[in-house]
């Protein structure tokens, strides 16, 4: 696939406003496949910005405090309100949470669109009475991305009181609405519970090219 029909709207946080190597790594792998529009939800100075600013077509870094989900609508509504919006076949929500990646990314951009599906999360985490497509890297192909739902749906993001709120309401409730509407979802991998989390190195032995950075923080991890 020609790079210019991928789009990735790319969310960041850093509590500093710094613009580190990381997410410029990640910044730049994603170039070399599509478009990139990166919104930070946190202050940075335009020093820090233009660290990165080679790699993507927009770049903003303002405190919002809507999480991920507040950078994705952000992301989104420029890139609808540009007009651009319905040249992309793939739209992806990724955002600076993983390390990496660490392997090719056409191998995983392959994968992820090889998957039958109207959308498609890296990693699906399944529990007892749900499942969902964990928001850190997913794929919406063209209907998806320019319905009136969606929009409905991403615009409609909103400061919420705490994380949990925004995991229910937006990452489980991205899946739900793309259900409700008559959309398929799938993933490359899927897990049990906060697996992505505690068992890292069983999802990177099964070839996904990220860990959340959480891992290194948390106990099991």
């Amino acid at each position: 696939m020609n790079k210019k029909q991928r789009l990735f709207l790319f969310a960041g946080y850093d509590a500093d406003g710094i613009i580190d190597d990381a997410i410029i790594y990640y910044a730049e792998q994603l170039n070399k496949f599509g478009d990139v529009i990166l919104v930070m939800d946190c202050d940075a100075k335009k020093s820090e910005t233009d660290k990165i600013r080679k790699y993507c077509i927009h770049v903003t870094a303002a405190r919002h405090g809507e999480y991920d989900f507040g950078s994705y609508k952000r992301a989104y509504t420029f890139a609808r309100d540009k007009g651009i919006l319905k040249n992309y076949d793939e739209i992806y929500l990724v955002n600076d949470s993983v390390f990496g990646p660490m392997c090719d990314m056409k191998k995983v951009l392959n994968k992820m669109e090889s998957v039958k599906s109207d959308a498609t999360g890296m990693v699906v985490s399944k529990h007892r009475t749900h499942a969902y497509m964990e928001s850190w890297f997913v794929r919406l192909n063209n209907k998806i991305a320019t319905s009136d739902w969606f929009d409905k749906f991403i615009t409609s993001v909103t400061n919420q009181p705490t994380k949990n709120r925004v995991t229910v309401k937006y990452e489980h409730g991205l899946s739900q609405t793309i259900t409700n509407n008559k959309c398929t979802w799938g993933g490359v991998y899927t897990v049990w519970g906060r697996a992505t989390y505690n068992y890292p190195k069983h999802l990177f032995n099964r070839g996904c090219p990220f860990i959340k950075r959480a891992c290194f923080i948390r106990h099991y991890g």
